[in-house]
């Protein structure tokens, strides 16, 4: 074989794949429709607690439950990023041609196991009794969680939406005269000060709120943050921010959008085919809108050392006096207390519930999780008329 065939053939296997600008539109609008119902359903459950228990024990079948803590938790907008597993792309690319039917069952046991994960996730979330805020619960997946941390992030993302701003996630390495001391609470207090002050002259009308967690790292302060802004003054932002941060460019960052692998879909890989791809990637790379997994990003830097003499670092939230309407606080204790009551009505009866026929029913009903998989097994030609 000449070397050229082997270079072509290695970089064809090794590079990322790009998703379909139509593919991440559809999921794109999915996420968004998920992830506003989670906010529209805690602002209800905050006006009328007494409504929303009414409603859930009118139909309390462990399917309704399992996809109101789905929802609740922002779960979906991770699931709808079906990973294939390794086996079952090793297994489609031993095969001398592409077989759809078998790719669109893979994709089903692909899906079908990242929602039994989410909904395990979703119970291990339940706030415990007593449980500090800033304690993080390690899930069966070797991942770290906070509930305020997901709470805060609901409520952001809702507020966004309501008031057209831009969610961001905001990294800042500070300056080295800010390390120069034990970072302890009347430090860490002086740097929110700062913080509020540069992002309140960047944004004059107020319109902001956020909450950073503080991380040292090889003696260099850093914060990582979830705040809400105008779209328009994220340059005047960086630019105030950059006073408090080290002189190197990427000392502030914003970022509206990440990166995600998630498997092809049936329409991208028969893309790829038609362009004499002759081994399809069946993994994709996405540009998509910020999910929960940015405020899970943040939750494994809770309760670290910031250094000798200094404080375990902990959620510090950024907001004015009349934005947001409901204090970060007043949401998260209302999420916990829906939280746990659904999450118990499940829990009582889930180990003794034929779980494989739940989450089967989750998946083939009409409905958002349905949508999903109708979005990685659509025909091209149903993607372009729905288009």
């Amino acid at each position: 074989m000449k070397l050229e065939t082997i270079l072509r053939d290695w970089k064809r296997q090794n590079q990322k794949q790009q998703s379909k600008p139509e593919l991440s539109a559809k999921l794109g609008k999915l996420q968004k429709k998920a992830d506003g119902l989670s906010y529209r359903l805690m602002m209800e459950y905050l006006r009328d607690p007494d409504k929303v228990i009414a409603s859930v024990e009118r139909d309390p079948t462990a399917a309704r439950l399992c996809k109101m803590l789905l929802l609740l938790n922002h779960e979906f907008s991770l699931c709808k990023d079906i990973k294939l597993p390794e086996q079952h792309a090793q297994m489609l690319h031993k095969q001398s041609s592409l077989n759809l039917n078998q790719y669109n069952e893979a994709l089903h046991s692909s899906f079908f196991s990242e929602l039994t994960e989410r909904i395990d996730n979703c119970l291990e979330l339940i706030p415990k009794k007593g449980q500090p805020v800033n304690a993080t619960v390690l899930g069966k997946d070797g991942y770290r969680r906070n509930s305020k941390l997901r709470s805060i992030f609901s409520q952001l993302y809702g507020l966004a939406s309501e008031n057209g701003l831009r969610f961001s996630l905001l990294t800042l390495d500070f300056a080295e005269k800010y390390c120069a001391q034990p970072i302890d609470t009347k430090v860490l207090e002086s740097l929110k000060k700062r913080v509020n002050y540069r992002i309140s002259n960047a944004v004059p009308d107020g319109l902001f709120a956020g909450a950073f967690v503080f991380e040292l790292k090889k003696s260099n302060l850093h914060a990582h943050a979830l705040i809400i802004h105008p779209a328009e003054c994220e340059k005047d932002i960086a630019k105030s921010l950059r006073k408090l941060a080290l002189r190197s460019p990427s000392s502030v960052q914003l970022k509206s959008t990440h990166r995600r692998l998630r498997a092809a879909s049936k329409y991208e890989v028969l893309y790829q085919t038609r362009i004499e791809r002759d081994i399809p990637s069946f993994e994709v790379e996405d540009l998509s809108a910020l999910t929960v997994g940015i405020a899970d990003y943040l939750s494994k830097r809770l309760l670290k050392s910031l250094g000798y003499g200094g404080r375990a670092s902990r959620i510090i939230t950024l907001s004015n006096s009349s934005f947001p309407k409901e204090s970060f606080e007043d949401y998260h204790k209302a999420r916990e207390e829906l939280l746990v009551y659904i999450g118990n009505i499940l829990k009582a009866h889930w180990s003794r519930t034929d779980q494989q026929r739940v989450i089967n029913q989750i998946i083939n009903e009409p409905g958002l999780f349905k949508d999903i998989l109708d979005v990685y097994t659509a025909e091209p030609e149903e993607l372009i008329n729905a288009a």
